[in-house]
């Protein structure tokens, strides 16, 4: 009977706790999440009012002659870059006769306009960059001194950029024929 009673304590035993197990399981609970997670890179995107084509296209020049060109730069990004809007001229000159090219002999002047202005208003703005377009395509890049805001205001998101170029006075006899050529680069650095 001993043996009863140690297999009915134990059966008891076992009974008991699976009851509580069950009992214990019957709590209150709750939980939440954050759905949807994404992620998406920002854009950093230049384009100009001349749609990629040449300011300017002389020919026939002669010491003194020049032509003032303007371009309005307008920054698409969709993040702000991390520095100014940079600008770099690539020159290829070519020569004639005993000439080098005419790189040394255009004079520069690049004026770069206040927000909110643009080409049409015929504001100067603040000059950038003084001196022969082979300097300005031996300079590594040109700081505008423009870092658009992609945060801020539509009027500081362009700006306008006017050239003046002039074939110098000092122009030597033996530049007759020669020429150059010019691309202008602007970037943007996120």
């Amino acid at each position: 009977m001993n043996k009863i009673r140690i297999a009915g304590a134990v059966a008891g035993t076992v009974l008991v706790s699976g009851m509580v197990l069950q009992v214990s399981s019957a709590a209150f609970t709750d939980t939440t999440e954050s759905a949807g997670n994404s992620w998406a890179a920002g854009t950093v995107a230049l384009s100009d009012s001349r749609g990629g084509s040449a300011m300017f296209a002389a020919t026939n020049m002669v010491p003194g002659d020049g032509e003032t060109q303007c371009i309005d730069v307008t920054y698409d990004g969709t993040v702000t870059p991390a520095q100014a809007i940079a600008l770099h001229a690539s020159v290829t000159e070519s020569g004639v006769g005993g000439g080098n090219g005419l790189g040394d002999d255009l004079d520069v002047v690049l004026q770069v306009g206040a927000a909110g202005t643009d080409c049409a208003s015929g504001e100067a703005g603040t000059t950038v960059f003084e001196g022969t377009l082979a300097g300005f395509g031996a300079a590594a890049s040109l700081d505008t001194g423009w870092t658009p805001d992609a945060e801020g205001s539509a009027s500081d998101m362009s700006r306008p950029f006017r050239f003046s170029i002039v074939l110098g006075d000092d122009t030597p006899n033996d530049a007759q024929g020669d020429g150059a050529t010019a691309t202008f680069t602007w970037s943007a650095t996120s």
